[in-house]
């Protein structure tokens, strides 16, 4: 029911600036509220976030390599 929530917000949000109609696509994370927020909706084809993907595996790399050297 996040996903409802946050689909209302986007959607009024929207709707306040004019923006509703020339919307084409949304930029996300991956959470799975947001995902399931913008599954079929108006709000157009959803992207992930290319900067957040980035951040994500760069802090996985970090992880494995401090425990790898912290085994050592």
């Amino acid at each position: 029911h996040t996903g409802q929530k946050f689909r209302s917000f986007i959607d009024n949000e929207l709707r306040k600036m004019n923006l509703k109609l020339k919307v084409s696509s949304i930029t996300t994370d991956g959470g799975s509220d947001i995902k399931s927020a913008t599954l079929g909706t108006t709000f157009g084809m959803r992207l992930s976030c290319a900067a957040h993907n980035l951040n994500l595996v760069v802090k996985n790399a970090l992880w494995l390599f401090n425990k790898t050297k912290s085994k050592k």
